[in-house]
């Protein structure tokens, strides 16, 4: 969609609801943005097919055994439309189409089976959820990066090599290109890996020649090199026992620039400095490994801000003779790639942030490995992706307590989503049509079918097929309320799908009107409303 159809949307939007429509909060902009979709719900005693007169030409359609209709109208028409439904004491209830998005589940090998393990480990697979390092540069400074790797096609902008003078900066040693794919390699693309930040763009700065040894020199031009280019992350994965003076005016320079430079710790196993992660101007990171337990050989000491994945990371490589492939490393160089990545993550959700700001963030929803606190192995803890982006996401409406929500939820899948009125209250069942594994449900529950203004009434496992796990008996309604429920998927206790809305009915006549193993009540007591799908999602 382009920018004159989002303004179209935008501005319809605001129209209805000048018109005093209650409109739900996600409202959505149709495929067409000449054309608007209301869900009208008519009065029971209405008959949708024969009565209805739009006073412009509309497509009518049908869609469940409810009073709910869908009236597809052009957006000029739509104002004219709106006012003849309003003045309507038939209708009951306006809204517009809600939108539905596809769930994001990139189908690169190395995600789904479990090759990189520290996708999950680190929340990344969450994150991604909340934004991918769109419109956001991060420059690895290494040995180049191979810009035929099909994994890392599309992904490069200009760069600069240090040895040649050139802008050839094609990648001999491999190192550079095994940092590169875990920061930003293509996702969903079929094939091998998918990068912390795949959206976002890499530059390739050559400060390591091809016989994989480097300079300071060379580093300190590649720093100052990145932020003049536009980068707002930079990762070096090297370093040298030297604590020169001029490595840290560089470091300096990023930082007055609001260029945040993550560094590796090294890996000497001990507490010997590294530069330039020894220096308190680089964002260092240590290592850890797929138990989060602290990588042996990981240099640890007072520079240590984060931890992140080291052990067996499998990314893009290329051998010596050009050819691209992919292979499993080893060192502190891979764990800051991920945090790199992470940092490009919150980057394109905010890129307003400050380098004091998202480094604060980084440090606050980490999770605290070790001593309590911060500690000399793993700084103030292991990187924490989903934590990360959920702290500063939009947030606004019915989240449970203590949950976070996406900017933009997924439908659920979810079949059978059924509630049948019993003797004390509502019973609400439903069934997923696959394994869940360990996700979380909630329970939403509203008076009128806008999700936005449900709360919540009860979390519960979700798990795969029929069972006692699947079901909850709402107690807390009258006989003779109107009731809509909605069920959230929870990973990690981010609130990321929603389901369509079940309206309560009666249960169908001749089925037994409580709950199993329930003793038959009076008949003459009241029973509950109930609801039934108004909308499948597939």
């Amino acid at each position: 969609m382009n920018a004159t159809q989002k303004f179209t949307g935008v501005a319809l939007l605001t129209a209805l609801l000048l018109l005093g429509v209650a409109l739900p909060l996600h409202a959505s902009e149709a495929d067409d943005a000449d054309r608007v979709r209301f869900l009208v719900k008519w009065q029971s005693e209405v008959s949708i097919a024969t009565t209805f007169a739009a006073p412009v030409p509309v497509e009518t359609y049908q869609t469940w055994p409810l009073e709910w209709q869908i009236i597809d109208v052009a957006a000029a028409d739509a104002g004219a439309l709106l006012a003849e439904l309003q003045a309507d004491p038939r209708v009951a209830t306006i809204t517009l189409d809600y939108p539905l998005e596809p769930a994001f589940t990139p189908n690169d090998p190395g995600v789904n089976n479990g090759t990189q393990w520290a996708i999950r480990r680190v929340g990344v697979d969450i994150a991604w959820y909340f934004a991918r390092g769109q419109s956001i540069t991060v420059a690895i400074l290494d040995s180049g990066i191979d810009p035929n790797h099909p994994d890392l096609v599309g992904q490069l902008v200009p760069g600069f090599d240090f040895y040649s003078e050139t802008t050839d900066t094609r990648d001999v040693c491999g190192h550079g290109t095994h940092v590169a794919g875990i920061v930003g390699a293509v996702a969903d693309n079929g094939i091998g890996i998918a990068g912390v930040a795949h959206q976002a763009k890499l530059m390739p700065v050559k400060v390591i020649g091809d016989d994989c040894k480097g300079t300071y020199s060379r580093l300190i031009q590649g720093i100052l090199y990145a932020v003049d280019n536009g980068a707002r992350v930079i990762v070096i994965s090297s370093g040298g026992t030297f604590e020169h003076p001029g490595l840290r005016d560089a470091l300096i320079y990023a930082r007055e620039r609001n260029v945040l430079v993550v560094a590796s710790a090294g890996n000497k196993g001990d507490d010997s400095p590294f530069y330039p992660g020894s220096f308190a101007e680089a964002f260092t990171i240590s290592g850890t490994d797929q138990n989060d337990g602290r990588f042996d050989r990981s240099t640890y000491g007072n520079q240590i801000d984060l931890s992140a994945p080291a052990v067996s990371i499998y990314s893009t490589y290329v051998t010596p003779a050009g050819g691209s492939t992919y292979a499993y490393m080893t060192g502190t160089s891979m764990s800051s790639p991920y945090v790199g990545g992470v940092a490009a993550l919150l980057l394109s959700l905010d890129p307003d942030l400050t380098l004091t700001d998202l480094e604060t963030i980084l440090r606050q929803t980490a999770d605290d490995l070790g001593a309590p606190g911060w500690d000399p192995y793993f700084g103030w803890g292991r990187v924490n992706a989903w934590r990360a982006l959920a702290a500063i996401a939009a947030q606004s409406g019915n989240i449970r307590a203590g949950n976070t929500r996406v900017p933009v939820m997924d439908p659920l899948a979810i079949t059978e989503f059924t509630a049948t009125r019993q003797s004390g209250g509502i019973l609400v069942r439903w069934q997923l049509p696959q394994s869940t594994g360990d996700l979380r449900g909630v329970l939403y529950r509203a008076t009128v079918p806008a999700f936005e203004t449900a709360t919540d009434i009860a979390e519960l496992p979700l798990s795969a097929g029929t069972g006692s796990g699947n079901q909850f008996l709402d107690t807390q309604v009258t006989a003779d309320g109107s009731y809509y429920y909605w069920l959230v998927q929870v990973d990690r206790t981010v609130e990321i799908a929603v389901s369509g809305s079940i309206q309560a009915q009666d249960a169908p006549d001749g089925q037994p009107d409580v709950t199993p193993g329930e003793t038959p009540t009076d008949p003459a007591q009241p029973r509950y409303n109930v609801f039934i799908p108004t909308a499948q999602n597939s």
